[in-house]
């Protein structure tokens, strides 16, 4: 399951998600129920809110800079809270390569910028409208 606008809905089913949300015509608490996982990419409020849709003993995975939730907030709940990262450090990261280079992880690179475009990839990035990743090259 994904929530996304419409005009992303195609994507969310070439990455596997099989039932979908309008989140801008739905609000996703209505339409989601005892789910085992969340997988907030969003964070602020969402976070939050993605507790209300898990079953009792749920896991909520937060990667958003600003998760919006914490661990003691999710157990006084009965539910679970973990947020992850990447490194940027070579030795880490040469797991996610090889998944990449045998094609059992596919990177969505939605436009690449040049160095001295930077601040419009920022832009971008805020506008919080993107479809996969922005990448500067030199």
């Amino acid at each position: 399951m994904g929530t996304a606008r419409p005009a992303k809905h195609d994507w969310l089913r070439e990455l596997g998600a099989d039932e979908l949300v309008d989140y801008t015509a739905v609000d996703f608490r209505d339409a989601v129920a005892q789910v085992d996982v969340v997988l907030d990419l969003v964070g602020g409020a969402y976070g939050g809110r993605s507790l209300d849709v898990l079953r009792p003993g749920g896991l909520l995975v937060g990667a958003a800079i600003d998760p919006g939730v914490d661990e003691a907030t999710a157990a006084a709940r009965g539910l679970r809270y973990a947020w992850v990262t990447a490194e940027p450090a070579g030795q880490a990261l040469e797991p996610v390569t090889e998944r990449i280079e045998t094609g059992r992880l596919r990177v969505a690179v939605e436009r690449t910028y040049p160095l001295a475009e930077a601040a419009e990839a920022h832009r971008a990035i805020e506008a919080k409208r993107t479809t996969g990743k922005l990448v500067l090259v030199p």
